[in-house]
């Protein structure tokens, strides 16, 4: 059984998609496919079930996935152990932006991973309040922002005009966060029909508000910041619309059973996580290192 084939199999059953893990792998669907299989064909059993709306992991996959992750992050310090002393040697100071309204930990957990692997490097996290507004204004040389994938292009054209690159992280999707006890929990997908006479907190900067106007007359919805919006779904008062953001907090909070994620039928607000930089970060070494790591903690 190939370590490749564990690194297709997680991925695939934390995006609930083997065409999304194929995206951000950077492979083809046969090829998770088919290392999916190979594992299933290896241990006589299925690991993941296969169904309309995508891959959920079986009983036994479950235990599988589980171990499986436990490995790859044994490997991973494996191949780091050799580059401990470089690491050390690295320094510099980086200012990167963090406007908050994205997610509640997971930035400031990246920046201080990269503290820690690399002791001489300072990371300043400001709060730009609109990164795009203040991309040139000197404040910061890095930062994630999610857009709208259909806006992808237009936005990387409008960054470079700034001297400023911009790559693709992963795409993910807002779902509905809700309480265990609440009795969408037990769906595997849900629609904004679905949300009708519901007290919906949703991210002020929820770029899709058009989507809830059908809604709007039969439920109570309020535009709040993230944390607001945990608070209220694991108090049980309300369901969030929420970006699937991997943060650490709202991963901490499913672990303990008091809320749950349920995505929305068809993706219907998709979101794209984008790298910026300023063009002149790569040639630093200080910035090669956070670049390179920023790349590797956002590409699950």
């Amino acid at each position: 059984m190939r370590i490749e084939h564990l690194e297709y199999l997680v991925e695939a059953a934390r995006c609930r998609s083997m065409r999304q893990a194929a995206h951000n792998l950077f492979c083809t669907q046969p090829a998770i496919s088919g290392a999916i299989s190979s594992i299933e064909k290896e241990l006589g059993f299925p690991v993941l079930e296969r169904t309309p709306s995508g891959v959920i992991p079986t009983s036994k996959g479950g235990m599988i996935i589980d171990d499986a992750a436990q490995i790859l992050r044994l490997v991973h310090g494996w191949t780091l152990m050799h580059t401990e002393k470089e690491n050390r040697d690295v320094a510099g100071e980086i200012y990167a932006a963090d406007s908050g309204e994205f997610g509640l930990t997971f930035f400031q957990d990246v920046a201080m991973r990269i503290n820690e692997k690399y002791p001489r490097i300072v990371m300043h996290l400001v709060d730009p309040g609109n990164i795009l507004q203040r991309i040139n204004t000197g404040a910061f040389q890095i930062a994630v922002l999610p857009i709208l994938p259909i806006h992808f292009d237009a936005m990387k054209s409008y960054m470079k005009r700034y001297h400023w690159e911009m790559e693709p992280l992963y795409d993910a999707s807002y779902t509905l966060l809700v309480n265990t006890k609440h009795p969408l929990a037990k769906r595997f997908e849900v629609t904004v029909q679905d949300l009708k006479r519901e007290n919906i907190r949703v991210q002020a900067s929820f770029p899709y508000r058009d989507s809830l106007e059908a809604i709007e007359s039969s439920s109570d919805i309020r535009f709040e910041n993230s944390i607001k919006i945990l608070s209220a779904v694991s108090e049980n008062l309300a369901v969030g619309i929420f970006p699937d953001s991997h943060d650490a907090m709202v991963e901490e909070f499913e672990k303990a059973g008091l809320i749950k994620s349920v995505p929305f039928l068809g993706g219907i607000f998709p979101m794209r996580y984008c790298l910026l930089y300023w063009e002149r970060l790569p040639f630093l070494e200080a910035g090669i290192a956070v670049i390179r790591e920023m790349r590797d903690a956002y590409r699950f």
